[in-house]
């Protein structure tokens, strides 16, 4: 299934990250990583989604996500986005 995009402001990514885990928690989740010239790569498969946060830092912020509540199903990536002055 394709998901459509939403943007979402930067300024309110913290508040946004905090909704949608609020209403998504415990949804069973699947998260595709598409890298350039590569082909899409499935990191988590039908696994229960338990958030998403924001990390502010000076350099940019970092968005994780988390999924699997037993550990033998627990996966976290992040990805930063670096801030430009």
């Amino acid at each position: 299934m394709v998901m459509k995009s939403h943007v979402v402001n930067a300024t309110e990514w913290t508040s946004f990250a905090d909704r949608f885990s609020r209403s998504h928690e415990g949804w069973v989740a699947s998260l595709e990583i598409s890298e350039p010239n590569e082909p899409p790569k499935i990191e988590v498969d039908e696994s229960p989604f338990r958030g998403a946060t924001i990390e502010k830092h000076d350099s940019g912020d970092t968005f994780v996500l988390t999924f699997g509540y037993e550990p033998e199903e627990h996966f976290a990536t992040s990805f930063t986005v670096l801030t430009v002055s």
